[in-house]
């Protein structure tokens, strides 16, 4: 009888552990929240949130940071203390304002070259004035249409680049409204300051051509040295409020100098803006006249 009560306690106990096995509820799979780089956020089982994160989400907050530059990163909020005291801003909002300007000017355009310094210009939201010849504006209308487009301003260099001080009253007023007339009939407008090639003027050259003269305070020598690291060097060991620098759109090695210069001198806290918006910032209403540089 014993041995007999033994069994049968075995087999109910076996068949209640069994039962209870099978009856058990299953445990929900763990939870994990994600984070998309747009700002979304999503509750989802461990298995599906490591999918999302190998597509692209993350494990943490984020958020994007800005630099005067144009640059922006994708950063964890955890971080963002250490890129904030690296110059990283939270919005373009935060930029500091800035107070100084410099004016880059290209001469002798447009050429092959001129879209690629007007693809850099345009990409850190910088201006330029391009001081253009007669002989390229022709060949090259719809380069000048797309600088004019982007709100670069529009120079005159003459129609033939020729020395204004080796020509009478009437040639230079006809290389200066020639050209003008070319620069009208790309953009539909007319330019009204010229900057007379190789810098060469007299009172009398002023006189005849009835308009401002602008010059320059920083020289690169670009079209001399036909290399980027001097180029850069020369404006970026020089560059002050209010100077007008001398380049030439006609050079690879010019283009190559732009892309490292114009977001290393907004790096700087400068503004790039065209000759006659630095004018009008340092309160110059310029005249029949020569200007190197507004300070």
């Amino acid at each position: 009888m014993k041995k007999f009560l033994v069994i049968f306690i075995t087999l109910l106990i076996t068949f209640s552990i069994s039962a209870y096995a099978v009856s058990a509820p299953t445990l929900p799979e763990p939870v994990q929240k994600v984070y998309s780089p747009d700002g979304r956020i999503a509750l989802l089982p461990q298995s599906r949130a490591e999918e999302y994160i190998a597509a692209g989400w993350f494990d943490a907050p984020v958020v994007t940071i800005y630099k005067p530059n144009g640059e922006t990163s994708l950063v964890f909020m955890s971080d963002v203390h250490i890129h904030l005291a690296n110059g990283w801003y939270m919005s373009p909002d935060d930029f500091p304002k800035k107070t100084k300007a410099v004016a880059l000017t290209y001469d002798d355009g447009p050429s092959k070259y001129t879209n690629q310094v007007l693809d850099c210009l345009e990409r850190y939201g910088a201006k330029a004035t391009f001081f253009v010849v007669g002989t390229n504006v022709n060949r090259n209308p719809d380069i000048l249409r797309r600088a004019h487009s982007l709100g670069m301003e529009i120079g005159n260099h003459t129609a033939n680049h020729k020395r204004l001080t080796s020509l009478s009253a009437s040639s230079i007023a006809s290389e200066i409204n020639s050209n003008a007339t070319y620069i009208e009939n790309a953009t539909g407008i007319r330019p009204t300051f010229t900057r007379p090639p190789y810098g060469s003027y007299t009172s009398a050259t002023l006189s005849a051509a009835k308009q401002p003269f602008i010059l320059w305070s920083i020289d690169t020598l670009d079209w001399k040295t036909r290399n980027a690291d001097s180029t850069v060097s020369e404006v970026l060991s020089k560059a002050k409020d209010g100077d007008i620098i001398l380049m030439h759109d006609l050079y690879s090695a010019t283009v190559s100098a732009t892309e490292r210069i114009v977001p290393a001198l907004i790096d700087r806290g400068f503004d790039l803006v065209t000759v006659s918006e630095l004018a009008q910032r340092k309160g110059v209403t310029m005249g029949v006249a020569g200007y190197r540089s507004f300070k």
